[in-house]
């Protein structure tokens, strides 16, 4: 009998899955990469890792072919800021890994990295320390960082670099990230039909890499 995979412990995995997708001009999370839709390559590496997954959405029934539990922003129309807060309300487990619908490089060892960090009990949430800029929808969020997540949301500063400012962050720096992966085309993103064409032939370089609408 096949062993069971070894799920990270304490930590639900969570797809942003409530964007426009104005840039791609249809939902960029359904389109077809493989003969898949884009999100359920994500959904596989999550599932492969954490027992307990989630989709946070404003439209449920389009993910229902998932067959994941799905929640919705508790701020809608406040970007991927409010869905990492909707998140952190809704799970039982005392993390979050939160990435984006459109992340199909996903590196399953990576994010077991990143998880291993939570034995740290001093931070908020761990990120990718990019040179090109922060990353927060690829991380390691403590619950707790709902919190001061909200008091943003309130305020109504829904940039998601801005609440960072306020958290504890564990910053894996970029010698650290490429000791686990070989290039930085796991956090590629497809916000236009033409990036799918860039993920199909091969790494983005790092300067290539773009951080718009997230979710």
């Amino acid at each position: 009998m096949a062993e069971l995979p070894a799920f990270i412990p304490d930590v639900t995995g969570v797809i942003l899955a409530g964007g426009r997708s104005r840039r791609f001009g249809a939902n960029k999370a359904l389109a077809d990469l493989a003969g898949r839709p884009l999100i359920a390559h994500v959904a596989a590496v999550l599932r492969g890792l954490f027992a307990s997954c989630l989709v946070v959405t404003d439209k449920p029934t389009a993910y229902a072919f998932l067959g994941l539990p799905t929640t919705g922003d508790l701020y809608p129309g406040n970007g991927p800021l409010a869905g990492i807060h909707a998140a952190l309300r809704c799970i039982s487990t005392p993390y979050a890994f939160v990435t984006a619908c459109d992340m199909p490089g996903l590196n399953p060892e990576l994010l077991r990295f990143f998880c291993t960090l939570s034995a740290n009990a001093d931070w908020q949430a761990v990120l990718p320390g990019l040179t090109t800029g922060p990353e927060p929808l690829f991380g390691l969020y403590r619950q707790e960082a709902a919190d001061p997540i909200e008091q943003h949301l309130r305020a109504g500063q829904y940039r998601a670099a801005l609440a960072l400012d306020d958290l504890r962050v564990r910053w894996v720096s970029e010698t650290e990230l490429l000791a686990v992966v070989p290039s930085f085309s796991v956090f590629t993103n497809v916000n236009r039909p033409e990036d799918l064409a860039t993920i199909k032939h091969g790494p983005a370089p790092l300067s290539a890499i773009r951080r718009e609408d997230g979710k």
